[in-house]
């Protein structure tokens, strides 16, 4: 596990900072690194295996593995200068709510739409569970 991802003992729950933190970093290091093969490493790091994204742009993936293919890959591939901004979070127990600006220049298809050129800014509320030190679901 990298020195960045949340650290924990197995005899005890994270705690709510440590929870905040990992979304954090997936934030930070993950989808603001500029590169789908940093989001993908960070990724590794952040996200559990069995990963679920509810709904959402990755439309119900169920794995780590399936979600990187429908949503790290598909984001950069369709938007360059890629900048996610943390508007607020709140970190209750196991779940961390985000409200995050999502903003970069659409160059690629994305979800049937083809390049525009234009400068996209969307606005996007995620919770996020944590099971044993990663990500394991998101509902947004």
């Amino acid at each position: 596990m990298n020195s960045h991802a949340a650290v924990r003992s197995v005899n005890r729950p994270i705690t709510t900072e440590e929870a905040a933190t990992l979304v954090r970093r997936w934030f930070g290091a993950g989808m603001n690194s500029g590169s789908s093969a940093t989001a993908r490493a960070v990724s590794e790091e952040v996200f559990a295996e069995g990963f679920i994204d509810h709904d959402g742009t990755g439309g119900g993936t169920r794995g780590r593995a399936q979600w990187q293919s429908a949503v790290v890959d598909a984001v950069f591939a369709a938007f360059s200068d890629i900048e996610v901004r943390i508007e607020h979070s709140l970190a209750q127990d196991d779940l961390v709510a985000v409200r995050y600006v999502f903003s970069g220049t659409h160059t690629g298809p994305f979800q049937g739409r083809a390049a525009t050129g234009r400068r996209i800014r969307h606005t996007e509320n995620e919770i996020y569970r944590i099971t044993d030190g990663r990500i394991s679901e998101s509902w947004g």
